[in-house]
């Protein structure tokens, strides 16, 4: 997995207080990095690959898609750290939070001039553990034939499918 940038979050499991928020790129990711916390227990998350289809929201204390962009290739780590000593080293190994779907349209005809493919899914983020949030997401290619797409992972399997519409409505939807 490509690791472009990283956002590490700890937070105080007492209080819920988030102690810790950094982004982190470019040579930095290649460094060690040193956070000074009081004695106790942290939720230790580290996302990877928020770029531009998503977003860290600190307030709600999760990752939202942006709708209509594709979901980035979002990597997650989550550790329950407990700090009761000097010091405390974590090497975070980030997991792959998206699958990938290659959608690849034969048009022989040239009817799909003008089209859109759409492909919506049921989740819309993931919560500060790491869980999907339910909501509508939606990512569109106009006029496209050929593209592979991120998904995150889904609430329900029933709520995700491809459509493509022209101008008078959707013709095809799997």
């Amino acid at each position: 997995n490509t690791t472009e940038n990283i956002r590490i979050v700890i937070a105080d499991n007492a209080t819920g207080n988030i102690l810790v928020d950094k982004y982190i790129e470019g040579d930095s990711l290649n460094c060690g990095h040193k956070f000074k916390l009081p004695k106790g227990e942290y939720s230790f998350n580290v996302w990877g690959n928020i770029n531009n289809g998503s977003y860290y929201d600190s307030q709600k204390k999760e990752v939202s898609l942006v709708f209509g962009r594709y979901p980035d290739a979002l990597l997650f780590y989550r550790n329950t750290i407990r700090c009761f000593s000097e010091y405390w080293s974590e090497t975070p190994i980030l997991q792959r939070y998206t699958s990938s779907i290659h959608v690849e349209i034969i048009d022989e005809n040239n009817s799909l001039e003008g089209q859109e493919v759409k492909i919506v899914s049921s989740s819309s983020g993931y919560t500060f553990e790491g869980i999907p949030l339910n909501g509508g997401h939606a990512f569109i290619c106009n006029n496209c034939e050929s593209d592979t797409f991120n998904f995150i992972r889904q609430l329900s399997r029933k709520d995700v499918y491809i459509s493509i519409s022209d101008i008078y409505g959707e013709s095809f939807r799997i």
